[in-house]
């Protein structure tokens, strides 16, 4: 027996892993079966050198293979993020990936021979950085990488160093506590240990041929390690292993992360050539990962949270048990689900909409966001304006004429300081609205452009509008407006659109967004939570202004308010009239 003595081993055979008895191994050895030295072989073997036999597993390919096997080839891509559901293998993984560039491989290894996987050229030794988001986390990286090198090239790093012959002298623990922390394998390749809770000098300073980023860093992070790859070589490339999902105290990771939002959804790619692959738990061996834990981690992340209608964890699950990203995770709107609330255009004319238009006024810039609420009572946000440095009468007749549709009629004239100014009335040629509102602050200041409110000049300049409620409470109408809700039908099944489990497992809000408004969706993903205060982060909101404005009452369905009627004056008149409650539509 020259093999390490385990109850059981994990060893590949024939392109598929299997589980092999000890007892049954000693037994075949001592009655002089060949299998019980061919096992004993293969098993020492693999436990010397646990890379050369790495068979990986990933989501299916066209060719037969599989993403894990297509990640481990890729020598092409100098950025590749594999994403994967908890404790499914992705970190071991990639660490067999960052493992073929610690030292020179042999092609005789089954990993390349039967496995399928193109080596890498040696260049040479090399500094690698290996990062996570806590000190606990690195710790449990680099005890993967130990697990997958050979014991050639780790030395006294090697788990149960001494169990082999001719293996002298103690072990070498390592405990990562913060301080930077550096170990030299007998390649001379150096693996550099850094956590993101690190000052980002750390990420900054220290020059990195690669880097395994584990989980989600900090794109600042991610940008200073890139920063100093620039003088290494032609080929430096950062790999990203993660679940996508929210950490905690973190509101840019997760489906509105840096990293979904740039590289997954490819909206920059960071000078580097991108790849993407992907494991979902059925793509898991059995002997990895049994049926007795695959049924329970389904439990646990898809059916308990539908049962009991626990939205945070249903979005959870997509990322811990599917391998995508989870929405709404550290953000104020964190019911939002791309997959849900954003659907593509319809003919909503065909429905007789009743229409609503909310602004906030500014110059950089002002937003106005126009709602369709439908027959059945839910609401559509399908139109956005967002324009930078017009003054009040140009963003009045920007928003009127050539958002909306409608025309403005010169009916008087107004003058201050000597000076003429045209009054004009909206007609609502193409679109009516029940209600047209400016956000009430800026209705009620003094404009800088005269000496009349902000509002006034909205309405001589032919605008339609009344100020906005200022309720402080309005977010907990907007999420109430998003909640998802399993006794309502989602407004894809209603328009006879093929159920999606989104749109059939997790329930339906009442408001929805059209695919094709960039800047709602951007400042909805981007509206995220100070972990320390718990109210939202300063930034840009003007669109999400809207929201709330619109979500300050319940807004009815009446038709199509004010078009192709006799009385489009007093429709007018009532819409403008918020001092009422519900005999003004609200």
């Amino acid at each position: 027996m020259t093999r390490y003595q385990q109850v059981q081993y994990k060893v590949p055979v024939g392109g598929k892993w299997k589980l092999f008895d000890d007892k049954l191994i000693v037994a075949a050895e001592k009655r002089g079966d060949p299998l019980g030295k061919w096992a004993d072989e293969r098993i020492t073997a693999m436990q010397k050198n646990p890379l050369a036999f790495y068979l990986p597993h990933g989501r299916p390919r066209a060719d037969g293979s599989n993403d894990g096997v297509a990640m481990l080839s890729d020598w092409e891509h100098d950025l590749i993020l594999l994403t994967a559901p908890n404790q499914v293998g992705k970190t071991y993984s990639m660490a067999a990936k960052i493992g073929m560039l610690c030292g020179e491989s042999d092609s005789s290894w089954p990993i390349f021979s039967e496995h399928g996987v193109k080596p890498p050229e040696w260049t040479g030794p090399k500094q690698i950085i290996i990062a996570s988001y806590s000190l606990d986390n690195v710790n449990v990286v680099i005890q993967t990488y130990f697990e997958i090198l050979p014991r050639e090239w780790l030395g006294h790093y090697s788990p149960h160093w001494g169990c082999f012959k001719g293996e002298q002298g103690n072990q070498k623990e390592v405990s990562f506590h913060g301080h930077t922390k550096t170990i030299k394998l007998t390649t001379d390749t150096e693996l550099v240990l850094l956590c993101y809770t690190q000052n980002l000098t750390h990420f900054e300073t220290r020059q990195a041929d690669a880097a395994h980023l584990d989980e989600q860093a900090k794109e600042e992070q991610f940008d200073g390690v890139a920063a100093r790859q620039r003088t290494r070589g032609d080929f430096t490339p950062i790999y990203m292993s993660l679940t996508g999902y929210c950490l905690p105290d973190r509101p840019d990771t997760g489906a509105q992360g840096w990293i979904n939002q740039k590289i997954a959804k490819g909206t920059s790619d960071k000078g580097r050539k991108i790849a993407q692959y992907k494991i979902a738990m059925e793509d898991v061996p059995d002997v990895i990962v049994s049926k007795a834990k695959k049924q329970e981690a389904y439990r646990q992340w898809v059916e308990e949270p539908q049962a009991l209608h626990d939205e945070l964890r249903i979005r959870q699950g997509v990322a811990r048990y599917y391998g995508g990203w989870e929405e709404g995770g550290g953000l104020v709107l964190s019911e939002w689900n791309d997959a849900i609330h954003v659907i593509a255009p319809f003919d909503i004319w065909k429905y007789k909409p009743t229409l609503f238009r909310e602004v906030d006024h500014g110059k950089v810039p002002c937003a106005a966001l126009l709602f369709a609420v439908l027959p059945w009572g839910d609401a559509v946000m399908f139109k956005e304006y967002y324009e930078f440095d017009h003054t009040i009468g140009d963003n009045a007749r920007r928003i009127v004429e050539d958002f909306c549709g409608n025309k403005r009629v010169k009916v008087d004239e107004f003058t201050e300081d000597g000076q003429t100014w045209p009054v004009y009335q909206e007609e609502f040629t193409t679109m009516g609205f029940l209600a047209s509102e400016v956000d009430g602050r800026s209705f009620a200041r003094k404009s800088e452009e005269t000496n009349r409110t902000i509002g006034s000049l909205y309405q001589q300049f032919g605008l339609t509008c009344v100020p906005a409620s200022c309720e402080h409470n309005l977010l907990d109408n907007l999420h109430q407006w998003l909640g998802l809700d399993k006794t309502r039908v989602h407004i894809n099944i209603r328009l006879g659109r093929p159920p999606t489990d989104e749109t059939t497992l997790y329930g339906a809000p009442r408001l929805y967004a059209f695919f094709g408004l960039p800047r709602l969706l951007s400042e909805v993903l981007g509206y995220c939570i100070n972990q320390k205060t718990g109210k939202p982060i300063d930034k840009d909101d003007h669109l999400i202004s809207c929201m709330r404005q619109f979500v300050a009452y319940d807004r009815p369905y009446l038709g199509d308010y004010g078009m192709d009627r006799d009385d489009k004056e007093e429709s007018v008149k009532s819409a403008q009239n918020t001092s009422g409650s519900s005999e003004t539509g609200y």
